[in-house]
């Protein structure tokens, strides 16, 4: 090699060979699930490798009354069970001194803004926290149409906790229908192939005013997500709900 002439590999350090030397890395764990998508969502704003609520998806298909792509649809004061990540929350004070949050909640399809007033954080307060998984209960808030529309919070569990605190009893809203209504023996048969200790109720709509509510003597059933969407696709999503 001529004097004074340099080659890449003397500018990057190498051995006597000429090859490439690097500094020696530290041995690190491996991220968790969760913290790879944390860091994704923080970098990139979206999840790639997956979606925190993966792991939930049988709790989303079987408590959720609506997805979060269609809650601008909703009217106001729709009640509504969301099943989803918070993602952001901040505390303030209201007029009265008093703590309230605002909050956003965010499911496989889209996100929505959450208001808990005053009456009910102190319920709620410990579920109101960013990467926390939740069952969120409340109603749909929208002053008028082209107003976006927002949830008013009345309560959360923990996803993980959902089946002991809502699934204790399976609601269906129906129609008011003959006894030989295919419908209604469509609903029949997906019932009678699920038996198991789950109370029934069905709320029978008799006009646009008047409804009422009557338990099942004869059958309980055994609830399951696949009996829970097969029920929604013949009644609506927003029709079939479990309650603790």
């Amino acid at each position: 090699r001529m004097k004074r002439q340099t080659s890449i590999f003397d500018l990057a350090g190498g051995d006597d060979n000429g090859a490439p030397s690097y500094p020696m890395l530290p041995m690190v764990s491996p991220w968790t699930d969760s913290e790879t998508l944390s860091s994704e969502k923080e970098m990139l704003g979206f999840y790639v490798s997956g979606h925190p609520l993966d792991k939930y998806a049988r709790e989303v298909r079987t408590f959720a009354t609506v997805t979060l792509d269609v809650i601008g649809d909703k009217p106001d004061g729709t009640p509504v069970k969301i099943c989803g990540i918070i993602t952001e929350s901040k505390t303030i004070f209201d007029r009265k001194g008093k703590p309230m949050a605002f909050a956003t909640i965010e499911d496989f399809h889209g996100s929505v803004e959450v208001i808990t007033f005053a009456s009910v954080y102190e319920n709620v307060k410990d579920s109101l926290v960013a990467d926390k998984m939740v069952l969120l209960e409340g109603r749909v808030n929208r002053r008028d149409e082209e107003d976006s529309a927002k949830v008013l919070c009345e309560g959360i569990v923990p996803l993980e906790k959902a089946w002991k605190e809502h699934g204790k009893s399976l609601h269906l809203s129906m129609n008011v229908v003959g006894v030989d209504d295919p419908l209604l023996n469509e609903v029949s048969e997906i019932l009678k192939q699920n038996p198991g200790n789950c109370s029934l109720f069905i709320d029978l709509n008799i006009s646009e005013q008047e409804s009422k509510t009557i338990k099942s003597k004869k059958m309980k059933v055994k609830p399951s997500a696949d009996m829970i969407v097969q029920l929604r696709d013949l009644l609506g999503q927003e029709n079939v709900w479990m309650e603790g």
